[in-house]
Parts: structure tokens; sequence; C-alpha cells
């Protein structure tokens, strides 16, 4: 190694060093060295005591799963999703939208998610709020057009799905009147425009948030996050 003299260190001096890292014998050599505990271990040697005292502590970390999916290794979700919801997402665009709805799918347990087109997984965007969730979450591609939509419905109405609509329309039931049926597939619109209306023909029923400002809508992500933690919160606990 090019060291210059006065950047070494006499071994002798590090006789009397008083620290927590084991030296071996000054005579030995660098294999001699004993391996380190396991990362883990060192990482999580907190004295639990000190956890206990505290009056609130965090626990929306769940290692095993992230960790599972860094690995590659295969995780069976079928425990995990407790209702028979399946939300439907192919008129939306945006990847950070579909991201950060995909988490929300999982967080949840739904079923499914329908998408215009898979490759949107993969983008940086997507991921950029997906926190690894796409992993875990089964996910169905419906192209975004009006006649391969209507015959999704079609399919889902035969097998017993009631198709919800997330609208402002002329006939929409507020949200706090709603009571989501068991099967139900939550179909959500454009970002701009929402549901076109060749659609709204389809639909079983049209259910909207109530709102108290001046804005006339919310996002589409944040109005989908409200409408599936209502369904979760009526059917699954």
């Amino acid at each position: 190694m090019n060291v210059l003299d006065d950047e070494c260190i006499d071994k002798h001096e590090l006789q009397d060093f008083k620290s927590s890292i084991p030296f071996p014998a000054l005579s030995g050599t660098f294999h001699d060295v004993p391996k380190p505990k396991s990362t883990i271990q060192n990482d999580y040697l907190i004295r639990f005591s000190d956890l206990v005292e505290s009056s609130n502590l965090q626990k929306k970390i769940t290692p095993w799963q992230v960790m599972a999916a860094n690995l590659g290794i295969d995780f069976d979700r079928g425990f995990t999703v407790k209702g028979d919801l399946v939300v439907f997402a192919s008129m939306i665009d945006k990847a950070n939208n579909l991201g950060g709805l995909s988490r929300t799918c999982e967080i949840f347990g739904v079923k499914s998610m329908v998408i215009n087109n898979r490759e949107i997984l993969g983008t940086k965007d997507f991921r950029s709020l997906s926190m690894t969730s796409e992993k875990w979450l089964n996910f169905e591609e419906v192209h975004n057009d009006v006649n391969l939509m209507v015959k999704y419905f079609k399919k889902m109405k035969q097998s017993g799905y009631t198709i919800v609509g997330v609208e402002q329309a002329s006939d929409s039931t507020s949200l706090e009147n709603f009571r989501f049926p068991i099967k139900s597939v939550l179909v959500l619109g454009r970002e701009k425009d929402g549901i076109p209306v060749p659609l709204l023909n389809h639909l079983d029923v049209c259910v909207e948030i109530p709102q108290l400002g001046l804005i006339r809508s919310l996002n589409v992500h944040v109005s989908a996050a409200m409408m599936i933690w209502e369904y979760t919160k009526t059917t699954c606990f």
C-alpha cells in the first residue's frame, strides 16, 4: 500500500487503547481477527426496557416482508387479503398516483388492482411512491378503452360483483349513506375528467365523497384511499 510513514500508528501505541472493539493479540494476523456478530444482531442491540418505558412507539415497519422482497423470496399474500374488493384504475395515467394507490391497496388488503399497462410498475415515478407494494399486490391489465372496460365490467357482474364508481353525478349516493357490498369493483376515473359518460351507464352505483370546501374535487388517489378505507372498515374489521 502507498502509505506514508507519518500515517502509520505503531501497534504498541494501541495496547492501552480502551474500546468496545475486541482487539486480538497484536502479534496475530488479519485472518486471526474474530468475525463480528451478524449485522442484524448489531443493528438491533437496543435495550428493550428502554423501549417499553417510552409512552408511545412506532410499529409500522415489517422488516420480514421487506427483506423477503429484496431477497426475491416468494411470499403467499393470501392471508393478507381480507375482503373481495377490486380497484379498477385503468383510466389513471400518472405513475405517481398509481404508485401511491398500489401502496394503499396493499396496506388495506385489496384483492387486486386493475391498470392500463403493467410496464408502469417498473417506472421510477411509480416505485417512488409504491414502497415495493407491487411485489405483494395482485395486478390485472385492462387497457384504457371504453369497449374493453365495459366488457370487463360485464364479466365481473356475471361473477357477482357490484360496479361502484367514484363520481359526482346527478344520482350519486353520498359515501356516508353507502355501504359497500362484499364483492365490489371500485371504478376510478381520469385525473381531470373523472369517469366518462359512456361508462356511467354501466355502473351499478355512483358514490361521491361529501365536501365542505370550495374546490370541486379531490385528487384521484386521495378519493380512492378514502373509499378503500370505508370498504375495509365496514367489511373487514
